[in-house]
């Protein structure tokens, strides 16, 4: 049976885009990707420089997002979860510790397309986008780490 981690929180908090981990220039990985919502660079600094990660994913859905944001918003979030867990060897040693658990983002904000939400019969549905991620991240790492060897 295949271990399962279905919560961002406590030492797995860092799996969050909301985790303070500095990405790049952004404070948090939810501020890059909410930022790169933008059409313009006016918009772009007013996401990134939000105080907090929820209060740029609120500016995120303030601002007018890029007409082809559905098609590269995948690509986007593996790009700065990547970069993330580059950076920052010790969250990146605690993702590769996780082995071949399943990674869902389980969430009570009913968030099915990058996490998972519990339906009526206790089950995880939803397409874990942000999950599979991280397990694609997860991978990456480990083969890149193997070389380093």
């Amino acid at each position: 049976m295949v271990a399962v981690i279905d919560s961002f929180s406590g030492e797995y908090r860092c799996f969050s885009n909301f985790s303070a981990h500095p990405v790049g220039p952004y404070a948090t990985s939810e501020h890059g990707f909410q930022a790169k919502k933008a059409t313009n660079q006016k918009d772009h600094d007013y996401v990134a420089s939000a105080e907090t990660p929820a209060a740029a994913k609120w500016r995120g859905k303030q601002i007018k997002m890029r007409a082809d944001w559905d098609q590269v918003k995948d690509n986007e979030m593996l790009h700065l979860v990547f970069n993330k867990f580059l950076q920052h060897r010790d969250i990146g040693d605690i993702l590769i510790a996780t082995g071949d658990a399943l990674l869902i983002e389980g969430n009570y904000w009913k968030d099915d397309y990058w996490g998972m939400v519990k339906n009526e019969q206790g089950d995880w549905v939803g397409k874990n986008v942000l999950g599979i991620t991280l397990m694609v991240v997860r991978k990456t790492l480990v083969q890149m780490r193997a070389k380093e060897n």
